[in-house]
């Protein structure tokens, strides 16, 4: 409760401070102490992740917005823009905000079964649009344990929450540690993406 009372807080001052950049609203008194309460919601948000052991949850929630492009806080990323998500035991497989906003409309996708092997930086399915047919690349190697069986329906969530309700598969890795290495982690990918997107 106390999280997302945070997160309305942060955004309600966020607007604030942009109408007032806007319409020149409030005096620069009023701004600064607008400021100063931002910063001061910031070191709570801070100081909660450390004290907080639902910080998977918070990470979830951070993202960078690079030219219009979202990148997650609290995943790795692929170069074929997919991304991992380290949960305990599994590592959970998705496509990025870039990779489902270049395929543009999904309208198929083929995922495997649980219990198949899948090995990093191979394909182990496919993904259609109205534009290609792109092959899905595993970011690490593993044995498939959980299935996104909603997509093979109704694939539309790759593109509208590719990030959550959009992902495709979870794997119990078989050589993660070393992997990991392989792949990009948050601010890597930042970068990286900053590249691209030029």
């Amino acid at each position: 409760m106390f999280y997302f009372l945070f997160l309305f807080m942060d955004q309600l001052i966020a607007v604030i401070l942009a109408l007032a950049r806007e319409i020149k609203l409030f005096n620069n008194s009023f701004k600064s102490l607008l400021v100063i309460a931002q910063g001061l919601l910031f070191l709570v948000k801070i100081l909660n992740r450390s004290n907080n052991n639902d910080i998977d949850v918070i990470e979830a929630i951070d993202m960078v917005n690079v030219n219009g492009y979202e990148v997650r806080e609290g995943l790795y990323y692929h170069k074929e823009h997919f991304w991992a998500k380290v949960e305990k035991e599994l590592v959970r497989f998705g496509t990025t905000d870039y990779g489902q906003k270049a395929l543009k409309e999904v309208v198929f996708v083929e995922l495997p079964s649980a219990g198949d092997a899948v090995k990093q930086n191979e394909p182990y399915g496919t993904v259609e649009s109205v534009k290609a047919v792109v092959d899905l690349i595993a970011p690490v190697s593993g044995t498939v344990k959980e299935v996104n069986e909603k997509l093979r329906d109704n694939p539309e969530p790759i593109n509208k929450d590719p990030y959550g309700e959009g992902w495709l598969i979870a794997v119990t890795p078989s050589n993660l540690k070393t992997e990991l290495d392989n792949i990009m982690a948050f601010k890597a990918a930042v970068d990286w993406y900053k590249e691209v997107v030029k």
